[in-house]
């Protein structure tokens, strides 16, 4: 289960275990048109096990399939 953790000025944390990703401002206005915070969060709960896969791929060292190829992953401890 993925864990939405709030807009950046970078675009939408995304959480995963210890690995946080960005979906990043142009990925949502890609998907979404106009991004604000509330619907921000409504795409990536409807998406979260597409996510959770493209998550799991780019911890892998892979590229993970479009659209979630532009997620950035952010941090692994």
């Amino acid at each position: 289960m993925i864990d939405i953790l709030g807009m950046t000025p970078q675009g939408l944390r995304i959480g995963l275990g210890k690995v946080t990703v960005i979906a990043p401002n142009a990925l949502l206005q890609q998907e979404m048109g106009e991004v604000d915070e509330a619907r921000a969060a409504e795409w990536a709960a409807a998406l979260q096990d597409d996510l959770h896969a493209a998550i799991l791929t780019l911890c892998k060292g892979s590229a993970a399939p479009r659209p979630f190829d532009l997620l950035l992953l952010e941090e692994e401890v």
